[in-house]
């Protein structure tokens, strides 16, 4: 796994580009669902999504534009 730096004892900080319309689904997320902070979405966004692929039949991961 590549990483960018380690944070803390527990942390390991990761830089994800994303598209302005990705950004805006999760910034609605955020606002809509009261999360104290953009980091913290997407932390609850991805384990939601780790947990959902856990009890879905695995595919392959689609291929990059």
């Amino acid at each position: 796994m590549q990483t960018n730096e380690s944070v803390g004892a527990n942390q390991i900080k990761i830089i994800v580009l994303m598209t302005p319309d990705e950004v805006s689904a999760i910034d609605d997320v955020r606002f809509t669902r009261r999360f104290p902070s953009r980091a913290k979405c997407i932390r609850d966004l991805i384990a939601k999504g780790i947990d959902a692929m856990k009890t879905e039949r695995l595919e392959p991961a689609p291929q990059a534009d």
